[in-house]
C-alpha cells in the first residue's frame, strides 16, 4: 500500500470515528434535553397544581 492510499485510509477511518462521536453526543444532548425538561414540567406542575386541582384529575382519569 502508497503512503498515499495509506493516508486516505486513516482520513476515512478518522472521518468515520468523528461522526460516530458526533451522533453519540448528539443522542446523548437529546435525551438530557429530554430530562431536563420533564424535570422542569415536573416543577411546574408541582407548582401550580394544588390538591383540589389534583384531585380533579385523577378523577378525570379514572373515569375515562
Amino acid at each position: 500500500m502508497s503512503a498515499k492510499e495509506e493516508v486516505k485510509k486513516i482520513a476515512k477511518t478518522s472521518s468515520q470515528q468523528l461522526e460516530q462521536e458526533v451522533n453519540a453526543a448528539r443522542e446523548k444532548l437529546k435525551a438530557d434535553v429530554a430530562s431536563l425538561s420533564l424535570l422542569c414540567a415536573e416543577k411546574i406542575i408541582t407548582k401550580e397544581v394544588d390538591k383540589s386541582m389534583h384531585d380533579q384529575i385523577i378523577n378525570e382519569v379514572l373515569n375515562k
